[in-house]
C-alpha cells in the first residue's frame, strides 16, 4: 500500500514538474496542414466496492496512468480527427485487476458545394470494465463503424442515411460476443427558421451466438428537432421498436432525445436518453432491452474553473427468464449513478487539476448483484 501510494504521487508529481516547464497554449502542435496535440493524466482514487461485489465490499487505492495523441486538419471541404490513447490502472489490494487499456478513433468530415455531407467515423478499444449487462467486470474488445449521407432535398427537407456496423467481442469464453449492422433512414422538414419535425426508421440485424445470428429490430420514431442560436439545439422523439428473432418477438415504445441548453453565459444543461435492444451477453438465446437517461449540469464558475454535476439512470430488462443454478430467473436492474467533477485551469493553460466524486447503487431482481459503490478521485492532467 505505501509503494502504490508512493508511485502515484510521484507520478503526479512528475506530471506537474513537465506541465510547468511545457506549459504552453495548449493548442497543439502544427505540423504543416496536422495539427498535433500530445495529452497525460495522472490520478489517484479510493474506491469503496472495486469488485461490485453484494456481500463482500473491499475497499482499495487506484492509481491510474492516461495519455495519447490527439491528431487534426482540415481542408477546403472537408475536416478530420484521430485520437490514439492507451490507460493504464493498477490496484493496490486487488491486484488481479491491474489492467492496460487501449484504442483508437478516426472521424472524417467531407462537404460538397451541392450541400451534401459525408461523415465516416471507427473508432477501436480494448478495455477491461464493468460490464453493466453482466454486472460484472469483463475485458472486451469492440470494433465500430459508421458512416451518414446527408443532403438538403429542398429548401424545408432534408434526409440523411446511416449506417453502422459493431462488433463486440468477450474475452470470456463464457459471455456471448455478437455483432451488429444498423441502417437508419431520416427525413426531416422545417416548421419554422428554428424547428422542423422528423421521422425516421432503422433496421438492425443482431448477430451472435446467443441468438443463433438471427435477430432483428424494428424501430420507427417521429419527433422535433429544435435550434435557437447558441441557446438551444436539442432533437428529441418517440415511437415503437419491434424484435423479431426465434428466442423472442416483441413490440415496446422507444424513445431519444438530445439537448444542449446554455442557460445563461456560465450555466449548461445537458440531457441525454435512448432505448435499444442487444443480444445478450449472458443467457444463450436471449436478448437484454436497455434504457438509459441521463442530466448534466456545467457550471462555469470563473474562468478558470468549471463544476460538472451529472446524474444517470439505467435500466437493463433482460426478455426471457435465463437458468441461474437450477432454476429460472427474470433479471432485471435498475442503476443509479451520481457524478462531481470540478476542473481547475491553471495559469499554464497547458495544465489542469481535477477532483472527481462518484456514487453507483443498482437494485436487481438478484439479490446477488446488488451493490453500492463510492470513490473518490484526484488527478492533473496535460494537454500541449
Amino acid at each position: 500500500m505505501v509503494l502504490n501510494k508512493k508511485y502515484g504521487l510521484g507520478l503526479i508529481g512528475y506530471i506537474f514538474a513537465v506541465g510547468q516547464t511545457l506549459g504552453g497554449p495548449g493548442e497543439g502542435i502544427q505540423l504543416g496542414q496536422v495539427n498535433l496535440s500530445p495529452y497525460v493524466s495522472g490520478s489517484y482514487s479510493h474506491d469503496s466496492n472495486p469488485a461490485l461485489d453484494a456481500s463482500d465490499e473491499r475497499e482499495d487505492e487506484i492509481t491510474e496512468l492516461h495519455g495519447g495523441i490527439h491528431l487534426s486538419g482540415s481542408g477546403e471541404q472537408f475536416s478530420w480527427e484521430s485520437d490514439f490513447w492507451g490507460t493504464d490502472k493498477r490496484f493496490d489490494k486487488l491486484d488481479e485487476f491491474d489492467n492496460t487499456d487501449f484504442g483508437e478513433m478516426v472521424n472524417l468530415i467531407m462537404n460538397s458545394k451541392g450541400g451534401t455531407t459525408l461523415k465516416i467515423d471507427q473508432q477501436a478499444y480494448e478495455v477491461e470494465d464493468i460490464d453493466r449487462v453482466s454486472s460484472s467486470i469483463e475485458k472486451v474488445k469492440v470494433f465500430r463503424i459508421s458512416s451518414e449521407l446527408s443532403r438538403h432535398i429542398t429548401e424545408k427537407t432534408h434526409l440523411s442515411g446511416f449506417y453502422r456496423y459493431t462488433d463486440k467481442d468477450y474475452d470470456d469464453p463464457d459471455r456471448f460476443s455478437f455483432s451488429s449492422h444498423e441502417f437508419d433512414l431520416q427525413a426531416d422538414y422545417d416548421l419554422s427558421e428554428k424547428t422542423a419535425i422528423y421521422a425516421s426508421s432503422k433496421f438492425s440485424e443482431l448477430e451472435g451466438i446467443s441468438n443463433n445470428d438471427k435477430g432483428e429490430v424494428l424501430d420507427g420514431i417521429i419527433g422535433f428537432l429544435v435550434n435557437v442560436t447558441d441557446k438551444i439545439d436539442a432533437k428529441a422523439g418517440v415511437g415503437l421498436m419491434e424484435l423479431n428473432s426465434d428466442d423472442s418477438d416483441e413490440q415496446e415504445a422507444t424513445f431519444e432525445a438530445k439537448i444542449q441548453y446554455a442557460v445563461t453565459d456560465k450555466v449548461e444543461l445537458n440531457l441525454n436518453g435512448y432505448r435499444e435492444i442487444e443480444p445478450s451477453s449472458i443467457s444463450s438465446e436471449n436478448y437484454v432491452t436497455i434504457s438509459k437517461a441521463e442530466v448534466e449540469i456545467i457550471y462555469t464558475m470563473f474562468t478558470s474553473l468549471r463544476l460538472t454535476l451529472a446524474g444517470t439512470y439505467r435500466e437493463f430488462d433482460l426478455n426471457n427468464p435465463f437458468e441461474l443454478g437450477e432454476e429460472l430467473v427474470n433479471k432485471t436492474e435498475d442503476l443509479y449513478s451520481l457524478i462531481a467533477r470540478l476542473d481547475y485551469q491553471t495559469p499554464a493553460d497547458a495544465l489542469e487539476l481535477f477532483l472527481i466524486g462518484e456514487v453507483n447503487d443498482q437494485d436487481s431482481t438478484i439479490d446477488s448483484i446488488d451493490y453500492s459503490q463510492y470513490s473518490i478521485s484526484a488527478g492533473i492532467s496535460i494537454q500541449y
